[in-house]
């Protein structure tokens, strides 16, 4: 009940003009938005937009350093906010260079509908070119396909496509890909795949490669018929703030979140991007991904597809309970758009041992 007592607040509503496009005239929190017109030049289908923003905790406190990594260039950034994409799955009939377009359209509004003040926008997993049997049969960049130009094109393509929209819209990208890797110890080796999902800075400037390192091969998947593993966690800085990212299964692994918030990365943000379908496993993704913001005290951000066999991307706060809960939308294609506050990190880390214990263990760094 104490800790119940600490933890309540209130939110302030954002007021919303419902044509063409909603516009919040209150940035102060967290919010869902769809897009109310159809986005008819694209394949994808429409796209719907509304407020699903509830009253939530506002956890407020003054500013404390409760890690020893230097603060010195965060002390201004008490707030980052992130667009979790969560964009319709391609289809077949549609091209990868669609889909490409159709997620740049959906960065562009909204970063116009929030005057460029989102900083970093995240897609889901091997979004823009889809998480789908299409794309693994008909879209990996093998060398010896009959499309091998072409295919070998698309993904430097993807990247120069992200790197401008990065540069245009001064904001910080994550989107997925596939990676490709060779032994190059060994002359004949066969190049692998691997997923990955990169991150394009304000500048346009790749700063961040994380291949997938725990393949999932339960339930509606089995990446191990195209994919190997990456060895590496990855972390980037994104003003102000420390960000790790994990990939879908990577989240049923402790170990790869606890060392990226330990002092090894010492990130204050989880994503998680994914192509979770609603199989066998999908109940328990929210568990997941409420228990590792807890315990480790972080934000934990988990984006996906839309549709109906997909959807529920989530903004979960380092502290969840009853009067605190996750922002979550639906299965529409949309963008979340919520934000990350200092203040909050440093009330829950000081409030609660989770923090003082990750930071206590000792990880190298990798």
């Amino acid at each position: 009940d104490d800790d119940k007592e600490k933890f309540d607040g209130h939110m302030t509503k954002s007021s919303f003009a419902m044509v063409p496009f909603c516009k919040a005239i209150s940035s102060s929190t967290l919010f869902a938005c769809f897009f109310l017109t159809a986005i008819s030049a694209f394949p994808m289908g429409s796209t719907m937009m509304r407020d699903k923003r509830k009253p939530t905790s506002i956890i407020a406190a003054s500013s404390v350093d409760d890690i020893g990594r230097d603060r010195a260039s965060s002390a201004a950034s008490s707030s980052l906010t992130i667009g979790a994409v969560q964009p319709a799955l391609r289809q077949p009939s549609s091209s990868p260079s669609d889909a490409v377009d159709h997620a740049i359209e959906l960065i562009r509004r909204t970063a116009s509908l929030y005057d460029g003040k989102i900083d970093l926008f995240v897609l889901p997993e091997l979004s823009p070119i889809g998480y789908s049997e299409d794309t693994f049969q008909h879209h990996l960049p093998v060398e010896n396909s009959a499309k091998a130009d072409s295919r070998l094109e698309m993904y430097p393509s993807i990247d120069r496509s992200f790197s401008r929209l990065a540069k245009e819209l001064q904001c910080y990208i994550c989107y997925g890909t596939i990676g490709s890797v060779k032994d190059c110890n060994d002359d004949n080796a066969k190049e692998s795949y691997t997923i990955r999902q990169n991150v394009m800075d304000d500048d346009g400037h790749l700063i961040c490669s994380y291949d997938k390192m725990h393949l999932c091969n339960y339930g509606d998947c089995a990446e191990t018929r195209f994919f190997v593993p990456g060895n590496q966690p990855c972390s980037f800085h994104c003003r102000g703030f420390q960000i790790g990212i994990i990939i879908c299964a990577d989240m049923r692994n402790p170990s790869l979140t606890r060392k990226l918030a330990s002092r090894a990365h010492a990130c204050d943000v989880i994503l998680q991007p994914a192509a979770f379908s609603r199989d066998i496993s999908f109940r328990t993704w929210t568990s997941f991904r409420e228990t590792r913001a807890v315990e480790n005290s972080v934000y934990f951000v988990a984006v996906n597809y839309a549709g109906s066999n997909y959807g529920n991307t989530a903004f979960v706060e380092p502290w969840v309970d009853e009067n605190n809960e996750p922002e979550v939308l639906g299965m529409e294609e949309g963008v979340l758009v919520a934000e990350v506050k200092r203040d909050v990190l440093e009330r829950v880390r000081r409030e609660f041992p989770y923090y003082e214990q990750v930071m206590s263990e000792e990880w190298h760094v990798g």
